[in-house]
């Protein structure tokens, strides 16, 4: 069994682990929550930032597009494109995201800024051309090999018209890959968030990482590059969770690029989120740890001071175990309210217990010394009532018990009178009756002479009849000694036995006497 100061430390410790753990889980899962919402707005916003600042890039190459076809259908530059070699290449100087700009034709004719080494190109089989013609505004292809610049770019066209708004050729520029990838990476890395592009297929257009892009080879699919399945299930706007090529784990979401069918993919890693989480953890079980010390040794502190007079209280109660009613309760601090009730309750348990065995001791004393009057100078309450009762019923019942006694006495006195004068009178009888079975004896003596001096017949018929009187004599006999040993337990029956016995042996003798006469 350990001690109530153990039992607190320990019950004590055991709650401030508790509550420091669930505060740690509150915290732990406040932070979380936290940092998912604060990772959550960070990719938001930077898909937000990186989508306005590729629209500007992008709008940029459009109206510059725009103003190119718009000088050449104003001044009708279509009727002489062979004159535009030279402003195609001017153009292509002063503008340094562009690797050509070229003009094909209805008929098959191309002016290109940059000489195309291809006597089979007809640039109405081209993408770029295609896609402007059919969709009769703008368009932007997919990534391509160009032979002109030796190198995969996107192409921005227009359809030019003539007054008539009929189109005659397509107008485009050529953008490298690299270029966009220069944009997306200029944006990768703020607030660690990283971005890609990829279009409808889930092929990769530009990414940051030059080894993703589109090469001679084709395009790379983003499944190739990590887990971004949910992507795919997914709408625009919709935040879901995605693992990179290494495996780490990230939030991702896409938005659409206007005019095309891409679409950005803004990536946040959650390693950071999960170690700040590890770390509050961490953090937590340390400062739960120390809490734990800290109010163990203030627990350790206090029980010292408060609960080792308490100790020393039970310590002292536990005297009368030993029968030691007499309880020191000096050396005890009282340092409370509650210690010092206890202590005043130690000390009257001490005096009544005391006061109670005192007098019980003296009571039972006079009992033995025949005073069977109590005297009671103690107030008894609660339990203790029944000891006074007890004692005040001892008490009358063995005063009525000495009253019997002596009643008894009396009553036992006079049976032992009547006793007396039985047993005198029962010795006066036996003594009558020895005298009267002497004369018996020397009657049928006398009888038997007198048998002898007579007849044989008179004889023969006066011993028939003595044998029948001593029989009848010693039956008689043998019933009254029975009867006498009973007068010895009735006095009065005795006595008259003893008469009766008296008589008959008198009458016995008269009729032996009156046999010897006859």
């Amino acid at each position: 069994m350990q001690t109530l100061g153990k039992q607190l430390a320990k019950i004590v410790s055991v709650h401030i682990a508790l509550i420091v753990t669930i505060m740690t889980l509150i915290h732990t899962i406040s932070i979380s929550v936290q940092l998912e919402d604060e990772a959550q707005m960070i990719l938001e916003l930077d898909s937000s930032i990186e989508l306005a600042q590729f629209e500007g890039w992008l709008d940029s190459n459009i109206l510059y597009l725009e103003a190119i076809k718009a000088a050449m259908e104003a001044n009708n530059g279509f009727e002489h494109l062979y004159a535009f070699d030279d402003y195609f290449a001017k153009l292509l100087e002063a503008n340094p995201y562009l690797v050509n700009i070229l003009i094909g034709t209805q008929n098959g004719d191309i002016v290109s800024a940059k000489e195309i080494d291809d006597e089979n190109y007809d640039p109405r089989n081209m993408s770029w051309y295609k896609g402007a013609s059919e969709v009769k505004g703008l368009y932007i292809s997919e990534p391509y090999f160009s032979i002109a610049s030796k190198e995969q770019v996107i192409s921005m066209s227009m359809p030019i018209t003539n007054p008539n708004k009929d189109i005659v050729g397509v107008i485009a520029i050529n953008i490298s890959v690299d270029v966009i990838s220069e944009t997306i990476d200029d944006l990768s890395g703020l607030d660690d968030v990283k971005f890609f592009i990829m279009n409808e297929r889930f092929q990769i257009i530009s990414h940051n990482n030059a080894e993703y892009n589109p090469d001679e080879e084709g395009l790379t699919l983003v499944t190739d590059i990590g887990d971004y399945e949910s992507l795919r299930d997914n709408p625009e706007g919709t935040i879901v969770r995605t693992a990179d090529a290494q495996g780490n784990k990230q939030i991702s979401v896409y938005t659409k690029v206007p005019f095309t069918t891409w679409k950005i993919v803004a990536s946040y890693p959650t390693s950071m989120n999960t170690s700040t989480v590890y770390f509050n953890i961490i953090m937590n079980i340390v400062i739960g740890i120390a809490a734990v010390l800290i109010g163990r040794s203030g627990l350790i502190a206090a029980t010292s001071r408060y609960i080792s007079p308490l100790e020393e209280g039970i310590g002292a109660l536990t005297q009368l175990k030993y029968g030691k009613l007499d309880i020191d309760t000096s050396h005890i601090d009282v340092n409370s309210e509650e210690m010092e009730v206890f202590v005043e309750s130690i000390n009257d348990i001490s005096y009544n217990l005391k006061g109670y065995i005192n007098e019980i001791s003296t009571t039972l004393e006079q009992y033995s010394e025949g005073n069977f009057v109590r005297n009671c100078s103690n107030n008894y309450v609660g339990d203790f009532i029944v000891i006074d009762e007890s004692l005040e019923e001892i008490s009358v019942k063995l005063k009525d018990l000495l009253v019997k006694i002596a009643e008894a006495g009396v009553v036992v006195g006079f049976g032992s009178t009547q006793i007396s004068d039985g047993a005198s009178l029962l010795a006066e009888a036996t003594m009558s009756q020895l005298e009267m079975l002497y004369e018996f004896k020397n009657n049928v003596r006398k009888a038997m002479d007198n048998m002898n001096s007579a007849d044989e017949n008179e004889r023969n018929e006066a011993k028939e009849q003595l044998v029948k009187l001593i029989e009848a004599v010693l039956w008689d006999t043998d019933r009254l000694i029975a009867e006498i040993e009973v007068t010895v337990v009735v006095s009065e029956q005795n006595y008259a036995t003893s008469i009766s016995l008296a008589e008959h042996v008198e009458y016995m003798n008269g009729y032996v006497a009156r046999f010897v006469v006859d």
